[in-house]
């Protein structure tokens, strides 16, 4: 149990490191460069933090039971994942129109699972 908590509490240590900012709980990543954009809010409703990938590329993590926001300067259809050991979130495909605030919320009802696999990030030996 200890353990447990020692590793989750790296892992939060490290997302929240991961997405570089003020110090704000919510944090800007930055995807790409443009002028116009749209705004992705990200929620994440578990006890992880949730990396965030926008069109296959990797652009935050969102700490656990914490928002993140994402500018986006692409527009038009989007595909994103959200990973976590071993659950993820999509492929969910969005809009994003200049100017407009988009919110995905992630949790543990529209999370899959991934089957057959060993999910635990623990040393063995």
């Amino acid at each position: 149990m200890a353990k447990r908590s020692i590793v989750r509490g790296v892992l939060t240590m490290l997302a929240v490191a991961a997405c570089a900012g003020g110090s704000s709980p919510m944090r800007e990543c930055r995807p790409s460069v443009g002028n116009a954009s749209a705004l992705i809010v990200v929620a994440n409703r578990t006890i992880e933090p949730i990396c965030v990938y926008v069109n296959g590329r990797f652009v935050c993590v969102c700490p656990p039971f914490g928002k993140q926001k994402i500018r986006s300067h692409v527009l038009g259809k989007v595909q994103m994942f959200g990973r976590m050991r071993c659950d993820t979130w999509g492929p969910e495909t969005f809009t994003l129109a200049p100017g407009k605030t988009m919110t995905w919320r992630l949790g543990v009802s529209n999370r899959r699972v991934r089957s057959g696999r060993v999910c635990s990030i623990a040393p063995t030996g």
